[in-house]
């Protein structure tokens, strides 16, 4: 059920990436810093994205990767805890059974047992065996965050290559929201958006959340 590799940029999204390059370089972005995430889809990402910059004449400084911008450990959960949930919990049973049947979205069916799992994690009924609870995750981007604003001087910008996850925490931040309300956040990131933070005078700003001015074709426009 779980054999895909997740951490790999699809061909698809190595365009999309493309094109978050190309529309910095035509609407005339300026890099003084990035940072990427752990993740080797995160490095594909950024690859793709400032190769089209550059090759439209956008200049970028070398990447500073930050540990902190990695995903949460959940999928985990999903995977080598689903034998135990789905013998305790018959509606977790249901929902597995469903990924595989005919005729069945198979997208669409895991999507809705990752929520029911994930939303479990965040309210601490399951945990991942030597991993960290949500709010470690959140307390870890966090310190991402943290670590990424030092770098800044007034009027500088910069472009972090991350997932979901992280940016729900980061666009949350200003916001107040709660756990579940930010998990929730996580999920509506479509792949290859962009999210834009302002920050002055000590205080964060969410500007624009999932924007994808960049990819106007339907065909570019996918989610997970």
């Amino acid at each position: 059920m779980f054999s895909d590799d997740y951490d790999q940029l699809s061909d698809l999204g190595v365009r999309q990436s493309q094109r978050i390059g190309q529309h910095w370089a035509d609407t005339g972005v300026h890099l003084d810093h990035v940072f990427v995430g752990p993740r080797r889809r995160h490095v594909q990402t950024m690859d793709a994205a400032l190769g089209a910059f550059q090759a439209a004449g956008g200049i970028a400084p070398d990447p500073v990767e930050v540990p902190e911008l990695d995903e949460y450990q959940v999928d985990e959960v999903v995977r080598t805890g689903l034998p135990a949930l789905m013998a305790e919990y018959p509606d977790i049973a249901e929902l597995a059974a469903t990924v595989n049947k005919p005729g069945v979205n198979r997208m669409t069916a895991f999507q809705k047992l990752f929520e029911r799992v994930t939303r479990m994690w965040v309210r601490q009924e399951i945990q991942v065996d030597d991993g960290e609870n949500w709010q470690a995750f959140r307390e870890r981007v966090a310190r991402g965050l943290d670590q990424i604003l030092e770098r800044f001087s007034s009027g500088q910008t910069g472009a972090a290559f991350t997932s979901g996850g992280p940016v729900s925490v980061i666009s949350a931040a200003p916001l107040d929201l709660a756990d579940e309300r930010v998990l929730e956040l996580s999920w509506m990131v479509r792949n290859g958006a962009w999210t834009e933070i302002v920050f002055g005078n000590d205080r964060l700003s969410l500007q624009a959340f999932g924007a994808i001015p960049h990819l106007q074709a339907a065909d570019l426009q996918t989610w997970r």
